[in-house]
């Protein structure tokens, strides 16, 4: 009598979430050594004369960049969340960004593995610069 398979583990996933984190944990590392050396993500933003930004995914790091950017000069104009745009308590389609509210300077994308899909399809609806979080929080 054979054995009935209760579950399927799929290795494939298990393996993007074990690099998910592993990134994850590796780019948190690095922002709080650069935090207690009082280093600030804003500078990033100031280097590169980016006045304006908007923040594309709202998970940890996403939360953590807009709290980071509070009070700096750098003003995060809207977030973008799950196709979803956030600007001034209205939720607009992502394909109305040139419409539901003013172009930022650039537009982080703060899903780590995602970033190269998230960025081509942005690229098609909106000129303004894109860069992912690891590039803003490795250059601090």
């Amino acid at each position: 009598m054979e054995k009935e398979t209760l579950f399927q583990v799929d290795e494939q996933a298990e393996k993007k979430d074990l690099e998910k984190y592993a990134n994850f944990t590796f780019l948190f590392d690095i922002w709080m050594r650069d935090m207690e050396d009082g280093k600030q993500a804003a500078s990033f933003f100031r280097e590169r004369g980016y006045k304006t930004a908007a923040v594309y995914g709202m998970g940890l790091i996403g939360k953590h960049l807009l709290r980071q950017l509070e009070h700096t000069g750098v003003e995060v104009l809207y977030t973008i969340e799950q196709g979803r745009i956030s600007y001034r308590g209205g939720s607009y389609e992502l394909e109305q960004i040139k419409t539901a509210a003013p172009q930022p300077d650039v537009i982080v994308v703060t899903p780590l593995l995602e970033y190269e899909s998230i960025r081509d399809s942005l690229e098609k609806l909106t000129d303004c610069a894109i860069v992912s979080a690891e590039e803003v929080i490795l250059s601090i």
